[in-house]
C-alpha cells in the first residue's frame, strides 16, 4: 500500500514524502491448497519470467511460499541498441501463521530479492573529452551485439524483509 500526504505521519517525520506498507499474504485458515503458476515475455529486450506460489489454510496453521525468475537483455530503441540495460531477478517469499486459540495468532514473513541491474554501457565516461563526446552524440558511442551478460557497470541490490505480527483480540470489535 502506498501512502502519500497526511496519512503517512503516523509512521514517522521520514514518511511525510510518502511510505510503502509491505503486506505479505493474508494465510487465511481453513482454505484449500493452492497452486499458481505464470510466465510472460517482453519484445524489449527478450525478457521473461517465471513465478509460483503455494498456499494452504488448516484449522490452526495457514502457510504461503512463493519464487520468481526475471531476466531481460539489454533494450533497444527503434534505432540501434543499448548495450548492458539487461536485469536479471529471483526472489523467494514465505510466510506462516499459527493459530494459539481463538483470541491469539502469531504471522511470520520473509522475502529476499536479489537484482543483477545493467547500467547503460555508454553512461560512463572516464575523461572530460569523453564526457564531451557522449553528450554531442545522436547514438551511444557503445553499441554491441544482443546479450543478456550484465556487465559493468551494474548495480546488485539484495533485500531481505522479515516480520513478525501476533494479534490478540482482546474483545469481539477490538484487537491489539
Amino acid at each position: 500500500t502506498v501512502l502519500k500526504g497526511a496519512a503517512g505521519v503516523r509512521y514517522g517525520p521520514e514518511a511525510l514524502g510518502g511510505a510503502i506498507i509491505v503486506e505479505a499474504n493474508p494465510l487465511r485458515l481453513k482454505s484449500p491448497f493452492s497452486a499458481e503458476v505464470g510466465t510472460g515475455y517482453q519484445t524489449n529486450g527478450r525478457g521473461y519470467f517465471a513465478n509460483a506460489q503455494i498456499s494452504q489454510g488448516l484449522d490452526k496453521l495457514s502457510y504461503h511460499i512463493g519464487a520468481s525468475y526475471t531476466r531481460i537483455g539489454d533494450r533497444n530503441t527503434p534505432d540501434y541498441l543499448l548495450t548492458n540495460t539487461g536485469k536479471e531477478e529471483r526472489s523467494i517469499n514465505g510466510g506462516l501463521r499459527y493459530r494459539i486459540n481463538k483470541d491469539l495468532n502469531v504471522k511470520v514473513f520473509y522475502s529476499y530479492l536479489s537484482q543483477d541491474l545493467g547500467l547503460l554501457r555508454s553512461s560512463v565516461a572516464h575523461s572530460g573529452t569523453a564526457i564531451i563526446r557522449a553528450i554531442n552524440s545522436d547514438v551511444p558511442n557503445i553499441i554491441n551485439e544482443f546479450s543478456y551478460d550484465i556487465n559493468q557497470p551494474n548495480q546488485l541490490v539484495q533485500h531481505h524483509l522479515g516480520k513478525i505480527e501476533a494479534s490478540w483480540w482482546y474483545a469481539d470489535d477490538a484487537k491489539l
